[in-house]
């Protein structure tokens, strides 16, 4: 690697994605963050960018050891339309961002935390990624929390005789649910489902932006989250989320008609309880919750030039 002086290549950079992440307030410092290390081997970080974004609003703050500037994104250019998204924006500068800190110091490691706002609720995407899942989900929460299960066995995400607990009372066997529920309820998680998709191709954007810089096997990337799936969207889902906020849960009837709007402009949508329990399969609750399901959360770690090829794919548990 050019540019490199008593650095090891193999460290790059560090890229931190987080989904559905409440950002926290970062200093922005100046050379304290250039070099935190004396002589040796140990990780220079010769670039620092930040992004942070809050859930649920509108500006991320942008930082490095030779700057501090405040990206603007205009929430009302979601809302109103589907011409891009945050998530789209924050991923164009953290792209713009590493090519300039390449550009001017190729060589030198950088850390990038970028935590998404998505999926946290309310969800929205562009139709085209929402409408890919149209009909996946008819079929119910049941089936696809039991399917969950056993490809996690399969994959031995989960150890061999690890139980499926029995559904929680508060969700509904879906078989019991009437044709407008089951839409309803289906068309919601549609629109989770696009939503994910939906960040996914911006993961992949960046991914494909540390290719074309050369830096993918030197880089550590590390993605999470912070909780399990929620259960705030209550028994029925919603399509404003400030009701459940207020404690003014929404009924069937009053969202029908929101399902051809569902996840743009017209809708705040968040999912219902049942399906928050099989996001969280193998567990019984949901985020917020103690009990397995709001704090156990998988953590994937990418990094070709440190990690051995007898390892790759492999999983640890902790």
């Amino acid at each position: 690697m050019r540019g490199t002086t008593r650095r090891s290549a193999a460290r790059r950079g560090l890229l931190v994605l987080a989904a559905s992440s409440v950002g926290t307030a970062v200093g922005c410092g100046g050379p304290e963050f250039a070099d935190p290390t004396e002589e040796g081997d140990r990780l220079t970080l010769g670039g620092l960018v930040y992004i942070i974004l809050h859930d649920n609003l509108e500006q991320a703050e942008t930082c490095g050891p030779d700057y501090a500037t405040t990206l603007e994104l205009d929430r009302d250019r979601f809302v109103r339309t589907f011409d891009h998204a945050i998530s789209e924006d924050i991923v164009d500068a953290s792209i713009r961002m590493l090519r300039d800190q390449q550009q001017v110091s190729s060589g030198r490691p950088f850390f990038l935390y970028l935590p998404f706002g998505a999926p946290h609720c309310p969800f929205h995407a562009p139709p085209e990624f929402i409408d890919r899942y149209a009909g996946r989900f008819d079929d119910g929460w049941d089936l696809h929390r039991r399917a969950t299960y056993e490809r996690q066995l399969e994959m031995g995400i989960i150890t061999k005789g690890t139980d499926l607990p029995p559904p929680s009372n508060a969700v509904p066997a879906w078989d019991s649910l009437d044709v407008d529920a089951q839409r309803l309820y289906a068309r919601l998680q549609e629109t989770f489902c696009g939503f994910v998709d939906h960040t996914d191709a911006q993961i992949g954007r960046l991914m494909d932006a540390l290719h074309e810089m050369g830096i993918t096997d030197d880089t550590a990337v590390i993605f999470l989250s912070d909780n399990g799936a929620s259960a705030e969207g209550g028994k029925h889902g919603t399509t404003n989320t400030e009701r459940f906020r207020n404690m003014m849960f929404m009924e069937v009837d009053e969202m029908l008609d929101d399902i051809p709007h569902m996840g743009s402009r017209h809708t705040d949508p968040h999912y219902p309880i049942g399906w928050s329990q099989a996001g969280n399969a193998p567990f019984q609750r949901w985020k917020r919750d103690t009990h397995r399901g709001g704090n156990t959360d998988p953590m994937i770690v990418h990094w070709p030039a440190q990690i051995p090829d007898a390892d790759r794919g492999a999983i640890r548990t902790q």
